[in-house]
């Protein structure tokens, strides 16, 4: 089975009476299901967190995503526009709330960009303000 998309291919063969061309194809189905929610909870991670597959990075200040001020004891998130506190960003008691903070707000800010390229799709012109009225209500 080729999901062509993707292009991802799964085979699934399991022989005997009970397990059918039929049966094979839902197991088939079932596996390239969840190798697709896997492929995109990875992506939505990396999008959340940050995560990145390099260490080096050759990106420009405009295009990072964190910046972690030693000197000044700050974590600058970039997607968000918001500082945290250093100390409190790598402690494992704040981490997570932080980083629950972050992805939220991210979440936020790319749901509120959806609708206004989907209102500017339509040509009806709508104020960041008022999308975020209406996203309230949801």
């Amino acid at each position: 089975m080729t999901h062509i998309p993707t292009g991802i291919i799964v085979q699934y063969f399991e022989s005997g009476r009970e397990h059918t061309l039929d049966t094979n194809t839902e197991k088939a189905i079932e596996i390239l299901k969840g190798m697709l929610q896997e492929k995109l909870d990875s992506e939505r991670e990396k999008a959340l967190l940050g995560w990145e597959d390099k260490q080096k990075t050759k990106l420009e200040r405009g295009e990072r995503m964190r910046n972690y001020s030693w000197n000044n004891n700050l974590v600058t998130d970039y997607n968000v526009g918001q500082k945290f506190n250093l100390g409190k960003f790598f402690d494992p008691k704040f981490s997570s709330e932080i980083l629950e903070e972050i992805a939220e707000e991210y979440t936020r800010i790319e749901t509120c960009q959806k609708v206004d390229s989907m209102f500017k799709k339509y040509k009806n012109e709508i104020d960041s303000d008022l999308t975020n009225e209406i996203l309230s209500k949801l």
